[in-house]
């Protein structure tokens, strides 16, 4: 590794390793105990892709040295939590669920991001009536 950032392994499985490192791609270390160690491109954070499509929210990789590269698009967020589960890559999701994700899904937090994700109300009516829209609002 030429320039790592952060090394982990997984809770319960400590021969399977992760090591990222400054240009942005995340090795995997499958078995550490294996002779020889390999390793092979887990993620890869360096796509022009990935920017463009997190519409600049993740300018904190590039101000940790990571150059993140999309590995899949989810519309769905049951798609995306199953490629978490499957071992595809890392996901973010929001901290009032990370409870649920981590018991139904068998996934753990690596890191918390400076991400908010804001959701906006337009509506033609110059008072706001409706409960659900109030209870958001106010």
């Amino acid at each position: 590794f030429e320039q790592p950032t952060w090394m982990t392994s997984i809770e319960g499985n400590s021969e399977r390793f992760f090591v990222a490192e400054k240009d942005g791609i995340v090795w995997e270390i499958p078995d550490m105990s294996a002779s020889p160690v390999t390793r092979h491109v887990f993620m890869d954070f360096t796509s022009p892709a990935w920017k463009a499509a997190q519409g600049g929210q993740l300018d904190f990789f590039t101000e940790m040295g990571i150059k993140p590269t999309i590995r899949g698009e989810f519309e769905d967020a049951a798609m995306l939590k199953i490629a978490g589960e499957s071992g595809m890559g890392i996901f973010g999701i929001p901290t009032m669920i990370l409870s649920e994700v981590s018991d139904r899904y068998g996934v753990r937090v690596i890191g918390e991001t400076p991400i908010i994700e804001r959701y906006y109300a337009l509506s033609v009516e110059r008072k706001i009536e409706h409960p659900a829209v109030l209870l958001i609002t106010h």
